[in-house]
């Protein structure tokens, strides 16, 4: 069952990570690596919350099932749950009408294969893109030669596979639609791709000061079709920057190494988040709400089922004590060696003191509490004029 606090996991580790690429990852020339740590990133935040190491904690009375009563928190009204497959659903539909701009540009139109590339001539569509193999261009926007760049451009996408990276970055935007850095994700993504298709442009032997003019024509138009990857969509200073920045040393690939350790540490950080609920609430000091059982009876063999954000303990330790009046065979004794007994094993319980309703006496209670659920173990009662 997905929590609150799962989101929040997921908002926070995303961030964490992608502050690291921003801040020593971006300005790098291994394009590859930068992809390959922006899906990983996205893809480990977003599964975080369901990756953690538990220690099994026991009971602290074992083979005592006579002594308790399980109780189990009432199946409240979803709220969380329908607000997030509501959002899921509104993205989806965001997306899939995208998708279908998309489909509308290449289904049933004339192509030309060229290279391995579906080419589709569209007067209206000023700014080339690629999806997947197909490429859609105005043949009469550009000269020849630089209609043989922008194909070697958009084959450089089509061969490495960018539109399934932007593809999934969509569908985990609808998944993780809460999370903002979502779309930080998707734009940085579809940067390196711009940075590795003009990166093997230039490869290819072709005048680079020809290349860099075809890209600062392509200023004045912008595409918003998406999800697409558009000649012209990213940053023309930061691709020419990108393209003429020398090679760092030949170690720094090394630095991506540091994942490993990020990794394991936003791991070790979330057990442990996990493994501090599972500590004793009276070892929290704090009141929980419960059911009770008394030993030796007929009604602690029930399990008895209650809300526990409504009930409070007072309002429990009364239900018990009625129903210790009604149990003629649990004498004063046997209530006084379970009190010293549970003592003796288990230290001190939690103590409150309580006004009995038609007495002017005042009733103690010792309540030993304990699990997730949570339990309570032994309630015993003694009167004090």
């Amino acid at each position: 069952m997905i929590k609150l606090i799962h989101f929040g996991i997921i908002v926070l580790s995303s961030g964490f990570l992608l502050l690291c690429y921003m801040l020593f990852l971006r300005k790098e020339k291994y394009h590859q690596l930068n992809r390959f740590y922006l899906l990983f990133s996205l893809v480990f935040s977003s599964l975080l919350p369901f990756i953690k190491f538990t220690v099994s904690v026991q009971h602290l009375i074992p083979n005592t099932q006579s002594f308790l009563t399980t109780v189990t928190e009432a199946p409240a009204i979803p709220f969380g749950m329908i607000l997030y497959v509501a959002g899921a659903a509104l993205f989806f539909i965001l997306f899939f009408l995208r998708l279908f701009k998309v489909f509308r540009q290449i289904i049933g139109k004339h192509y030309i294969e060229m290279n391995g590339l579906k080419v589709i001539d569209n007067p209206e569509q000023k700014v080339p893109f690629s999806f997947f193999h197909y490429v859609v261009v105005d043949s009469t926007t550009f000269e020849l030669d630089e209609l043989d760049l922008v194909l070697r451009h958009e084959a450089a996408h089509a061969q490495q596979w960018h539109t399934l990276d932007i593809l999934f970055v969509e569908l985990v935007g609808v998944v993780c639609w809460f999370n903002p850095f979502v779309w930080a994700y998707k734009s940085a993504l579809k940067s390196q791709h711009e940075y590795a298709a003009d990166a093997a442009v230039i490869h290819s032997n072709v005048p680079r000061n020809d290349y860099f003019d075809l890209i600062l024509k392509q200023i004045r138009h912008q595409n918003r079709l998406a999800p697409v990857h558009s000649f012209g969509a990213t940053a023309v200073k930061s691709r020419i920057r990108m393209m003429i920045a020398p090679v760092h040393g030949r170690h720094r690939w090394m630095r991506y190494l540091s994942v490993i350790p990020m990794s394991a540490l936003l791991i070790a950080g979330n057990s442990l988040l996990a493994s501090s609920k599972n500590v004793p609430s009276f070892m929290e000091n704090v009141v929980v709400p419960a059911a009770v059982s008394q030993s030796l009876s007929e009604y602690s063999d029930k399990a008895e089922t209650i809300p526990t954000e409504t009930v409070k303990v007072k309002r429990v330790v009364r239900q018990a004590k009625s129903q210790q009046k009604r149990e003629e065979n649990i004498s004063q004794l046997e209530a006084l060696e379970s009190q010293s007994w549970l003592s003796t094993q288990y230290g001190d319980p939690v103590e409150f003191y309580d006004e009995a309703p038609d007495t002017k006496q005042e009733e103690h209670y010792n309540v030993i509490v304990t699990g997730d659920a949570p339990q309570i173990y032994q309630v015993n009662v003694s009167e004090t004029p």
